[in-house]
């Protein structure tokens, strides 16, 4: 087990193996510091310290642990992840990982969201949506409130390779019937620009007014959704992923012989609504491209309303 004590973590030396000290195997003796920057370490019963990186290469540990600690030294958790085999977080760490290693490095995730810095979040971005992080579940947590400032759910989103699923929703959330993003609508712009998750919301609205989120590209328009945009505004901008995914929630699912299997959002939204399209580079969405490229890609929208 991992043993808290200040800001640091208790895990068992690496050393025990080559000084066969006595207690170094027996239970956690190494004190390892949690935080951003260089992590030092100190074990208590063969008195080795140094930073983990050091104390771990004396101890001759696999390749794959130094590359991540280092990586977790300079504050990239994500490529610190990305250096090991598999999930390390799952019931059975990898075998290039004991289970005390990668509590660690749990414990560093919960200490510093390494995944939204990641991402580009910032801290105005935090306090704005209220974002947070499940130190049990080791997931990016996004509040969903609704336009009355009522937090109605949350969406707790994977942050580690191979994490699934990758969104872990407020059980009974009803997500078709709701926009992430709702509560910062004003009604004196007439328009809305929909985005298919959060983190596209999140990093749109940096650039464009009342963006709202689907939570999902397959949740769509339904009826709670449409009677709140009937009333929010006249204009619809939809700026979908440049996928599959994108492409079929803007224009609906089509089998071979080109007979339509599910409406996309033109269909439900072009009888009440002036609609544009933006079309987003392949592969692209809001969240990773710059705010320039974004802005031109809203602009030249295609109007559907012709």
């Amino acid at each position: 087990p991992i043993i808290g004590h200040g800001q640091n973590v208790m895990i068992r030396c690496p050393m025990a193996s080559i000084t066969h000290q006595a207690g170094c195997d027996d239970h956690p003796s190494l004190s390892v510091r949690v935080g951003v920057g260089q992590s030092v370490a100190h074990c208590f019963a063969c008195r080795i310290g140094g930073s983990l990186l050091s104390v771990f290469s004396r101890g001759q540990a696999d390749k794959q642990v130094l590359a991540f600690i280092s990586q977790i030294d300079h504050g990239d958790f994500g490529a610190a992840l990305a250096c090991l085999p598999g999930n390390a977080f799952r019931q059975e760490p990898p075998h290039c990982m004991r289970r005390d290693y990668s509590q660690y490095v749990t414990a560093c995730a919960a200490e510093v969201p390494q995944y939204l810095i990641d991402r580009g979040i910032v801290r105005s971005d935090v306090r704005r949506w209220r974002l947070g992080f499940d130190r049990k579940l080791n997931r990016a947590v996004f509040p969903i409130i609704d336009e009355r400032h009522h937090v109605v759910g949350a969406s707790r989103r994977a942050i580690f390779p191979n994490q699934q699923p990758k969104y872990l929703d407020t059980p009974g959330l009803s997500k078709r019937e709701i926009f992430f993003g709702e509560q910062f609508v004003d009604l004196t712009w007439g328009v809305v620009h929909i985005v298919e998750g959060p983190l596209d919301v999140v990093f749109a609205s940096r650039v464009l007014p009342n963006v709202l989120g689907l939570m999902g590209a397959a949740t769509g328009i339904g009826h709670a959704r449409l009677a709140k945009l009937l009333r929010w505004c006249r204009r619809v901008v939809l700026v979908c992923d440049g996928d599959v995914a994108g492409y079929e929630a803007v224009y609906g699912t089509y089998d071979d012989a080109c007979s339509l299997i599910a409406p996309g959002m033109l269909d439900v939204l072009h009888p009440h609504f002036s609609v544009r399209v933006a079309k987003l580079p392949a592969g692209e969405d809001p969240a990773s491209m710059n705010a320039s490229d974004l802005l031109h890609a809203v602009r030249c929208a295609q109007d559907i309303w012709e």
